[in-house]
């Protein structure tokens, strides 16, 4: 008999060289009670958390790219900003200072309730909102100036109408 032990890695643990090849639904389970679990499911690649606590990543930087690792989807980077990108153009991006939004932010409502832009007080629940229409029939930009001639202390109001002026 050939003795083949020196193929086979020891209970205790050991060094691998080579890849191991793992068909469709074969999982790597790790934690006793399968908490941990890495496979294919012959359409999606997944890392399933299936126990309790939480799917922590600890990473200086943390990186999300495309498959062919040519496009950015995600960063995340110690002490610093989370971006999320749109073919690999930074559309989303936190700041010290709160975040930065690139090109257009879109506030969707549905057939009952349309999109509304809240931007509260810093001490209460109060906010002023900008609220879109139903269905307006066409698009309307809302374009504030940032000067006036001759005029201090500019204030955008509103009469009882709904009529702006500054």
């Amino acid at each position: 008999a050939t003795d083949l032990l020196g193929n086979y890695l020891p209970l205790a643990g050991g060094t691998m060289t080579g890849n191991t090849l793992h068909g469709d639904n074969v999982k790597s389970v790790y934690g006793t009670g399968g908490d941990l679990q890495i496979y294919h499911d012959g359409t999606h690649s997944r890392i399933k958390d299936a126990g309790s606590g939480n799917l922590t990543f600890n990473a200086t930087d943390f990186i999300v790219n495309n498959s062919a690792d040519t496009k950015q989807i995600i960063t995340a980077v110690d002490g610093g900003a989370v971006s999320l990108f749109h073919n690999s153009y930074k559309k989303f991006e936190t700041t010290s200072t709160g975040a930065n939004i690139t090109d257009t932010l879109g506030i969707l409502g549905d057939f009952t309730n349309p999109g509304l832009l809240k931007l509260y007080a810093p001490i209460s629940a109060n906010y002023v909102g900008i609220k879109g229409p139903l269905d307006a029939g066409i698009s309307y930009d809302l374009q504030l100036p940032n000067t006036l001639p001759n005029v201090a202390n500019q204030i955008l109001e509103s009469n009882a109408t709904g009529t702006l002026s500054w």
